[in-house]
């Protein structure tokens, strides 16, 4: 039981462990199984998909514009990055983040495929700030003083499957292993109605 060994082992933790079945159709028309598992993150949390435009959109120490002028940082546009954050911040009331988020498809043409599109969300230690002024640094600093930023790590992949073998997906912070075995509907008897003796209505 190779599920078994991984939850034994303290080298890897077991996010989850299922089975399905479906039939064998087409990637167009086969649904995706939708993976959720691990740690549900709340509302401190926030996922950097959401945050890392407006965090690369600050200016940057050393950068210059193309006449050769160095940026300068100007409290409106920090103004307007922090209220962007804020209003991100109090969308988020409701949300419900996965540690383990995603799909996995199952399609079967001329050959027999796997479609993956998996996150595992993992919180970064801080906000990595680069030195460029004195106001961005205190809007970065006030802005993750109340907010943990989520790392997404990415599994999306596209492989093609033997049945009965097991395949091994990985990317550099988490891996999938893939097991499709051949099912057989059995089939329906239908029994006969038992029999009955006839009667007599006098």
């Amino acid at each position: 039981d190779i599920a078994g060994k991984l939850v034994d082992s303290s080298r890897y933790e077991l996010l989850l462990h299922t089975a399905w079945r479906q039939p064998g159709v087409e990637k167009e028309k086969a649904l995706p199984v939708w993976i959720r598992a691990g740690r549900i993150y709340g509302n401190e949390y926030t996922s950097i998909d959401s945050q890392i435009e407006l965090l690369e959109s600050m200016p940057k120490a050393g950068r210059k514009m193309a006449d050769g002028t160095a940026y300068e940082v100007d409290e409106q546009t920090l103004e307007s990055i922090e209220l962007q954050m804020l209003e991100q911040q109090s969308s988020r009331s409701q949300q419900r983040l996965y540690e383990l988020e995603g799909k996995i498809t199952i399609g079967l043409s001329r050959y027999l495929h796997a479609y993956t599109d998996l996150v595992l969300r993992r919180p970064r230690l801080s906000i990595d700030q680069e030195t460029s002024s004195s106001i961005q640094n205190r809007t970065l600093a006030a802005y993750s003083a109340d907010t943990l930023i989520l790392n997404n790590h990415i599994l999306k992949e596209r492989r093609r499957m033997r049945s009965k073998n097991l395949h091994y997906l990985d990317s550099p912070e988490f891996a999938l292993l893939i097991l499709i075995t051949p099912y057989k509907v059995p089939e329906v008897i239908e029994e006969a109605p038992p029999e009955t003796e006839p009667t007599t209505v006098e």
